[in-house]
């Protein structure tokens, strides 16, 4: 009773309830289905937003809807960040959005002892998904272990030369450690040794795990937004316009008459090889100068239609074709759907496989990591703010 006695302190009780039912709905509905939904994570920035706003007016003070708005964008700040470098999904970054504006940020002076409990939070989420994530790493590879084995034997020949440079490194450190007397160098080169080789073969680990235990096919009907595609997906191109064909065509011109050169034959003819190489070198220029010309013009957009039968008559060379594929995702006779390359599928592009009747896509399935933010409010709930035992 004493306790709801006073309004902060209820909303405060109020915040961390929904803290914890919003963390048990969304790790049971991202280990079940390995998303989050949307209204959940809207509610729970809803649901901040509002408490503070309540808190504010029992309070007299905008500090407590200020903190919340602080906290949401630091939220924003890092659930951006994470979601463009491809570690998390979009239901993992808006979870940390309505945690920053249940949790907020509170407006005083920022030293250790007075740490917000959010940024605590945040400390305490990587240390716990770094080790979360070595555990489901773990767990992968001693259930799929036959699948690794293969694809860990594959990647390691194609990483003979890096591994050969890790190992020499870490060699050289350990052999420095034992030639300098200095006892803090030799900690700190032992240390670095270590680290290079370990962190080297934890990265192909990772590697390894994401592209053979992590990669799975699925019904086009069971996708959904925000899914990570394997591969790129083709299909074949809907008549565009007459202006695709004309440009094509321009650049296989343009091309093959930079290496049609009367005076490079001449001088091969004549044997007079420096000459021969500085023309040979002004042309490789030339060409790399064409060919980004018209790669920038055949990659605008496109308007006028053209007859089918146009398009088997362009010609381009393989080289150029592949370097227009893997770089524009443009093809002449294919049209681009997605890829690897996008961060997950959108609503257009999931009609548009469903209208091409594509029954199943390789997908990456990704890890549930919102069970590791339940994890990590245990602990700043349990241990506190444990910085301060550190120091």
């Amino acid at each position: 009773i004493p306790l709801f006695s006073k309004p902060t302190l209820m909303i405060g009780v109020i915040v961390h309830a929904v803290v914890v039912i919003g963390l048990i709905f969304g790790t049971i509905t991202d280990l079940k289905r390995r998303e989050v939904p949307d209204w959940l994570n809207f509610a729970l920035i809803g649901a901040g937003l509002g408490l503070a706003l309540l808190s504010s007016i029992f309070q007299a003070s905008f500090s407590p809807l200020l903190g919340s708005l602080a906290g949401l964008l630091l939220g924003i700040i890092i659930g951006y960040t994470m979601y463009y470098a491809g570690q998390w999904g979009g239901g993992d970054a808006k979870m940390i959005m309505g945690l920053g504006a249940l949790f907020g940020l509170a407006w005083q002076p920022f030293t250790i002892a007075n740490t917000p409990l959010f940024i605590t939070f945040i400390i305490n989420t990587i240390l716990v998904g770094a080790i979360y994530g070595l555990a489901w790493m773990l767990v992968l590879i001693i259930v799929k272990r036959k699948v690794f084995n293969k694809a860990f034997k594959e990647f390691m020949k194609s990483m003979a030369k890096k591994r050969l440079v890790v190992i020499i490194t870490s060699v050289v450190f350990l052999i420095l450690a034992f030639i300098i007397q200095n006892l803090a160098f030799r900690i700190v080169s032992i240390l670095i040794a270590i680290a290079v080789f370990f962190l080297f073969y934890l990265w192909v680990l990772s590697k390894v795990v994401e592209k053979s235990c992590m990669s799975m096919k699925r019904a086009t009907k069971k996708l959904t937004e925000g899914d990570w595609v394997v591969e790129p997906i083709w299909a074949k191109r809907k008549p565009t316009s007459f202006f695709d064909v004309q440009k094509e065509k321009e650049i296989s011109a343009g091309i093959a008459a930079c290496f049609y050169d009367n005076a490079l034959s001449f001088y091969k003819q004549m044997n007079w090889r420096k000459c021969a190489s500085k023309r040979e070198s002004k042309l490789m220029k030339k060409q790399i100068k064409l060919e980004a010309y018209w790669i920038k013009k055949i990659t605008s957009t496109f308007k006028k239609p053209f007859d089918k039968k146009e398009l088997n008559k362009t010609k381009l060379s393989k080289e150029l074709q592949n370097h227009l594929k893997e770089t524009y995702h443009y093809d002449p006779s294919n049209e681009y759907v997605t890829g690897p390359g996008e961060l997950g599928l959108t609503k257009q592009q999931l009609n548009r496989l469903q209208e091409l009747k594509i029954k199943e896509v390789m997908i990456k399935e990704g890890l549930p990591f919102v069970p590791s933010f339940l994890f990590a409010y245990i602990l700043t709930v349990i241990a506190g703010n444990w910085i301060i035992l550190l120091l």
